[in-house]
């Protein structure tokens, strides 16, 4: 009878190491249960380039930190840092869509039994966590998410049959890594400030409604000072640039004790007053890291949203002077290697 039940049930170590960009969060978790990077945030965070997102949706929709293309840049994440992954992605509109959930679920298994655990999609809610285990005998994927920071039972399993529709945001996203292999930190470094360039100057995003880097700002300032926007994705989008912002400042600081790039110590710095910016807009709006997520449901008075806008259009001023300095170092850095 022990056989049997061992075999109906599997967990690894994988689990969700927290954070508010939560695909991160998994990633970090997945890796390093799996023995294929053990990355502290920051680094992970602006190795990856996912730290140096900002995209705002006109109205400040909560939306706005996920609506970029998942496949791409989620493959290019796991890459930047030496690692080999499948993704598993698709839309409710798919044709495809109830296959590609079907068959989704003896890939997780397969990975959940060579001791890999899985970045998914709809754990607990709208957002990115681990799957680190199954049971047969219940019928579910064991997940690890944001569930756990507010209930004492931990996050919720997700039933074999829900996976792709966990959530009230019906999207598949399972994404397994599955070799590890050699790669140049270097490149990855000054693959990372591209990214963050080609982040900053997008003129077109994956839909009109939202914006991409300093035009995002344009959006995000156009919301406050006009009224239509949405009070819990103020808050929110605050909540995760602020910490985003935190980490990647974190990242060129400690980029400047192992990478020569001529300028780089001035970009450091420029980073650190961005993030000084973001954590005056938590200020402006009275919230703080340490309540969790309790001040997400508060409205926005007005005089919160005219303070929040100056510095909004502070932070983009900065952002300005930021890319224009990466763009500096990185031109001086391949006109030197061509010498």
């Amino acid at each position: 009878m022990k056989d049997k039940v061992e075999k109906q049930r599997r967990t690894t170590e994988a689990r969700f190491s927290g954070g508010w960009t939560t695909y991160l969060g998994a990633m970090q978790g997945v890796l390093k249960a799996a023995g294929m990077g053990d990355f502290d945030l920051p680094r992970l965070a602006g190795m990856t380039g996912l730290g140096f997102h900002l995209i705002v949706e006109k109205g400040c929709c909560p939306s706005s930190v996920t609506v970029y293309d998942w496949l791409h840049e989620h493959l290019m994440a796991f890459d930047r840092v030496g690692v080999l992954s499948e993704l598993y992605v698709a839309m409710p509109g798919d044709h495809t869509y109830e296959a590609a959930c079907r068959r989704a679920v003896p890939k997780v298994k397969a990975a959940l039994h060579r001791g890999v655990g899985v970045v998914v999609w709809g754990v607990d809610t709208a957002e990115f966590g681990v799957i680190y285990g199954y049971d047969d005998g219940d019928g579910v994927f064991l997940a690890d998410g944001v569930g756990k920071w507010w209930s004492p039972a931990g996050s919720d399993p997700i039933l074999y049959e829900n996976l792709g529709r966990s959530c009230e945001v019906p999207i598949l996203h399972c994404q397994i890594p599955v070799e590890q292999v050699a790669y140049d930190p270097v490149e990855t470094y000054r693959s990372s400030l591209e990214f963050y360039i080609a982040q900053m100057e997008k003129e077109y995003h994956d839909s009109p409604n939202y914006k991409s880097g300093l035009r995002a700002y344009e959006n995000w300032h156009a919301a406050l000072t006009g009224g239509g926007f949405n009070p819990l994705g103020v808050r929110y989008l605050t909540a995760v640039y602020c910490e985003a912002k935190e980490l990647v400042a974190e990242y060129l600081r400690d980029l400047t004790k192992t990478w020569s790039l001529a300028g780089l110590p001035e970009i450091a710095g420029k980073f650190g007053e961005i993030s000084g910016v973001y954590r005056a807009m938590m200020a402006a709006l009275g919230q703080d890291f340490a309540e969790g997520g309790g001040f997400l449901g508060r409205p926005v008075t007005g005089d919160q949203a005219a303070n929040l806008a100056k510095l909004v259009k502070e932070a983009k001023k900065l952002e300005e002077e930021a890319v224009a300095l990466v763009k500096e170092a990185l031109a001086g850095a391949e006109a030197k290697s061509k010498e």
